[in-house]
């Protein structure tokens, strides 16, 4: 996250960036509420300041038609509102060509557009204005001033000094040349002789605002943070409506781990400028690392309603939304950000992951490839468009895409384990060994490679190496449950029952909602005859997902615990999930034999051959229950289907002697 720090008059904007981004300095002064962007326009309240103290020979407006219209320029200026000052200033120029106030306000409202705007027609017009006042101005403190200024803003410091020093030399107290040749100076590397130039100047003058706040900007490069405090607070005290003093101090306070300090500074400055989006940037920098995405995103958004091409708001509010949860106002952000900088991979490839997130797999795919043909050698593009491929069960061309990050960079240990995990998927298993090596050996600290190490030794049956690998993952990521649900299951293979219990519990322990450490705990202790426990677990893990063979195993387990009415609803219940679930058909005829309701289990086992009409097992089930029930001649005519289906199955001798008892008996 990034926060700025504000300059006043013909002063770089400091920038305080351990985000992922930053702007250039600026090249001059930052307002108060100077956009943050790559240039930021001239503090109005500074130049407010410097109107008409080193105006050498300025007239003052004409009375009549255009009465008034410099004061109304001068208020749009102090407001902002470049635009609108041009445009009054233009009636009053066009009007009252000789009036030089108005021209020398007029090119530092074009030169203020400028450095908001980065629009060239406003240099080339401020250049021609200057040109228009050779005449008019020649000599003055303006004059000169304006022409340094042209310098500053095109980089030209040297030059910017030298027409500062001029300024100065014919009027010595004209504040705005004073704050600009300091700042200038330091643009120079000359830092020492522009804070002695400050200093000097605000011991002269200990009431000037833009000087006080100018030298608090320079004692905060060099460090001194409570002296810069004190100074940006002199500032605020001689103009309350001064607003950068305000957004440095809660730069300050932000560094310092102030956030409700910083929050109130910040919050100063947007009443007092609410048009300006440097102070909704700052404070939605707050509110994030406050963690209220709500009213960061509030307030970043208000940074790109204010500022349309606003880059570093788009990128924050993207950021913030994703950090809120919110993928879709998070992508159409960066959205909006790549169309102002379409050569940013970085922020294509955010969109990609994204869209990866929101299961919008194609267009994930179409940013990955975007970002490769901007960044063909990137190990992350194809690393991520191969997971995109693999969710779409593109095997091969997962594959194909993790090798060529290898190919560009073959210290990539996450392609190792990715190309790992897909040719453990496509059944490679040789392979997917060699690469999931090669991941642990390139990171030893990756828990991901070693559990699925362990998932392709439990495949092969190798039961001690899985154990083994599931232990390194748990070693290395000891807070991640599913590596210890995969122990307990290799642990369960093993009959390392007690062991595999203990493996369960502590990934529930871990995280109680996982699914399959549940499941596998309620079947271990089924198995271990402990149904009351298994009714336990069961129950959970059919809470957390209800599916046919969630309720049928927990329904196995109520019977077995003697709770045959909860059995057979979990059953039925298992049948509604999934009609075509045929072990929870036959385990409710079973469950209705046990209660001696053998019509309803006749009923149970019918649905079971209506599933598996080729399954002899269900005709057998199927006619028991007919015989049971007394209805003879259809529990005949079943055992004789088995018989002729299965002749030496596991119940044939059984069949037989029955049918010949059914036989023999009368009818």
């Amino acid at each position: 996250m990034s926060l700025r720090f504000l300059f006043a008059a013909a002063v770089t904007l400091l920038v305080f960036a351990p985000s992922a981004w930053a702007a250039e300095p600026d090249e001059e002064a930052a307002g108060e509420d100077a956009p943050a962007k790559d240039a930021a326009a001239e503090d109005a309240a500074a130049e407010d300041a410097a109107v008409g103290e080193g105006a050498a020979g300025a007239e003052s407006a004409v009375p009549g038609d255009t009465e008034g219209l410099y004061e109304q320029a001068l208020e749009h200026f102090k407001a902002d509102e470049y635009g609108e000052a041009i445009g009054v200033l233009d009636t009053l120029v066009k009007a009252e060509p000789g009036n030089t106030e108005g021209l020398v306000l007029l090119a530092r409202s074009h030169l203020a557009r400028y450095l908001d705007e980065d629009e060239a027609a406003d240099l080339a017009k401020a250049k021609q204005i200057i040109d228009l006042l050779e005449d008019k101005l020649a000599g003055s403190a303006d004059l000169a001033y304006l022409k340094g200024k042209v310098a500053s803003v095109q980089g030209e410091t040297e030059a910017a000094v030298e027409q500062c020093r001029a300024a100065l030399a014919i009027d010595p107290g004209y504040s705005l040349a004073v704050n600009s040749l300091a700042m200038a100076l330091n643009a120079n590397d000359k830092r020492a002789e522009a804070l002695k130039l400050l200093e000097d100047f605000v011991g002269q003058h200990p009431h000037d605002a833009v000087a006080l706040y100018n030298l608090g900007c320079l004692l905060a490069l060099e460090g001194k943070t409570q002296d810069a405090a004190r100074r940006y607070r002199e500032a605020t005290d001689e103009r309350p409506w001064f607003a950068s003093p305000y957004n440095n101090l809660g730069c300050l306070a932000f560094q310092a781990g102030d956030l409700e300090e910083a929050a109130r500074a910040f919050g100063k400055v947007t009443t007092l400028r609410p048009n300006s989006p440097l102070g909704w940037h700052n404070l939605g920098c707050v509110h994030e690392a406050r963690k209220e995405y709500d009213k960061a995103i509030e307030a970043f958004t208000k940074v790109v309603e204010l500022r349309a091409d606003a880059t570093f708001g788009y990128e924050r509010l993207g950021h913030v939304c994703e950090l809120a949860g919110d993928y879709d106002q998070a992508v159409r952000a960066l959205e909006r950000l790549a169309s102002m900088r379409p050569e940013a991979a970085d922020v294509r490839f955010r969109i990609g992951y994204l869209d990866e997130q929101l299961g919008r797999l194609p267009e994930a795919a179409t940013a990955y490839k975007q970002v490769l043909l901007m960044k063909p050698d990137s190990a992350t593009a194809y690393t991520n468009l191969g997971n995109v491929y693999l969710k779409q069960q593109d095997i091969d061309l997962a594959i194909e895409n993790y090798e060529r990050a290898i190919e560009v960079n073959p210290a990539y240990a996450s392609a190792y384990y990715n190309l790992g995990t897909a040719l453990l998927e496509a059944g490679r298993y040789d392979e997917a060994k060699g690469r999931l090596e090669e991941a642990v050996r390139r990171n030893p600290n990756d828990a991901r490679a070693y559990n699925n190490l362990g998932n392709l030794h439990f495949i092969k049956g190798q039961l001690a190496e899985a154990i083994e690998a599931y232990t390194l993952a748990i070693k290395h990521d000891p807070d991640e449950a599913l590596y210890r649900s995969n122990l307990g299951t290799a642990l369960y293979h093993a009959k390392s029952f007690d062991d595999a219990a203990k493996a369960f519990e502590s990934a529930i322990a871990k995280d109680p909602k996982l699914l399959d450490a549940r499941y596998n705990l309620g079947l271990l202790r089924y198995d271990q005859g402990r149904y009351a426990e298994a009714v336990e677990q069961l129950t959970e893990a059919a809470k957390i997902a209800e599916t046919d063979a969630a309720q049928n195993s927990l329904a196995n387990a109520l019977l077995m615990a003697g709770r045959t009415d909860a059995a057979v609803a979990a059953y039925r219940r298992a049948i509604e999930l999934n009609p075509r679930y045929l072990p929870a058909w036959k385990n409710l005829g079973a469950a209705y034999v046990k209660a001696g309701d053998f019509q309803r289990a006749v009923d149970a086992y019918d649905g079971a051959v209506k599933l598996d009409p080729e399954n002899a097992e269900n005709l057998y089930c199927r006619g028991l229950a007919y015989d049971r029930a007394g209805v003879s001649d259809k529990a005949r005519a079943d055992y004789s289907a088995y018989i002729r289906m299965a002749p030496d199955g596991p119940h044939a001798d059984v069949v037989r002697e029955r049918l010949r008892q059914l036989r023999s008996s009368p009818r």
